[in-house]
Parts: C-alpha cells; structure tokens; sequence
C-alpha cells in the first residue's frame, strides 16, 4: 500500500490497525483472564510508566519525544493481552498465521517467475527491495513477498513459526497405549501373612 499511495497517513495504517485491537480486547476481558495477567501487571505498569515520565522531560522537540515513546511504549499491551490468552485464541491464531503464511508464500512464487516490478514500482518507498541482490552476477532480487524488505520476510516467519507448529502438534491424534502383552505377576505376600513354622497355616 506504501508504495503505490503516496501519503502519509498511509504510514499510520499499521498503528491504527494495533490500536483497534487494543481497543477491541481491552474491553471484553473476563475475571478469569484478568486473574492470569495479575501478576505481570505491576511490571507492566512500570515499563509503561518509566518512558512517559521521561516523556514529560522537555528534551527535544514534542513531536520527536513522541515518536521515542511509540517506539518505547506502543507494543507492550501485548504482554497484558498474551498473558490473558486462552489456548482457543492460540488455535486462533495460529491458523489464521497459517493462512496468510500461505497468502505470503503464494506472493513469493508469483514474484519469482514475474518478478518484483509487476508488485512493486520503483520509488523511495521500495528502493531498498531494489537495492537488495544476491551476490553473484546475476544479481538477482531477493524476494520479499508482501513486506518492505526480505529482511522482514525473513524475520515474520522466523517468529511466527512457533504457533503453527503448536497448532499442528495439538491437532496430531495421540496413538492409544497397546495393553502389555507381559502376564502379570502375582502380588508378592507380606511378612505378616507369611506362615509361622508351627503354627496352622
């Protein structure tokens, strides 16, 4: 989208996409769920609390300060939102992962026999695609699928690896147990119910 809108409200896409999801879970948590996250809440609040404080120290201009406190601040709700995650929402999650590894993939093949001009056109926005060959003579491009740079390609799967595997191994059907061919022994006999010679057994 970055590439071919030249806007820069375009460069807010993804922020406004993460704050609709704060927006969309901090407000349906059950008792329950904030029970789990209870524990991480004092941390959290001093991760949060700590950069806005630094915050209000005027250092810089306001709007650089702010872009320091995004980068700071901005994705630690996620720690509150993993710790009150339901093994349902993992499921969730890692098949909607699994789909659009798919999608991603599907984007990597069609620009590998058509290249990456029929994707991306060349500008300031996607000069580091452009920029970034194979080393060698063909100086082939590196494919980056639907992401700014192979580098993030790389790195999206390289993260979101663990929930689909999880997904997988949970839907594996477990083999039942084979019953022991073994005979059983007989349980062995206490000292006190052993016969005492002379006594009647």
């Amino acid at each position: 989208m970055r590439a071919r809108v030249h806007d820069g409200a375009v460069h807010f896409m993804f922020d406004m996409a993460v704050m609709g999801l704060y927006l969309e879970r901090f407000g349906h948590w059950t008792p329950a769920q904030i029970e789990r996250s209870r524990t991480v809440m004092p941390w959290l609040t001093l991760l949060v609390g700590w950069p806005m404080l630094v915050f209000l120290i005027p250092q810089q201009h306001p709007l650089l300060q702010l872009v320091g406190l995004r980068a700071a601040i901005f994705f630690l709700p996620f720690i509150a939102i993993g710790a009150r995650t339901e093994p349902r929402d993992l499921d969730d999650i890692s098949r909607w992962l699994a789909w659009l590894n798919l999608a991603a993939f599907g984007f990597a093949i069609a620009e590998f026999f058509m290249g990456i001009e029929s994707f991306f056109p060349r500008n300031a926005v996607t000069q580091i695609m452009y920029a970034s060959t194979d080393v060698g003579g063909a100086h082939a491009h590196r494919i980056p699928s639907t992401f700014s740079s192979a580098t993030r390609l790389r790195g999206h799967h390289g993260r979101d690896a663990p929930l689909p595997a999880r997904r997988a191994g949970s839907a594996r059907p477990r083999r039942p147990r084979r019953p022991s061919s073994r005979p059983r022994s007989s349980p062995r006999r206490s000292a006190s119910s052993w016969p005492v010679r002379g006594s009647p057994s």
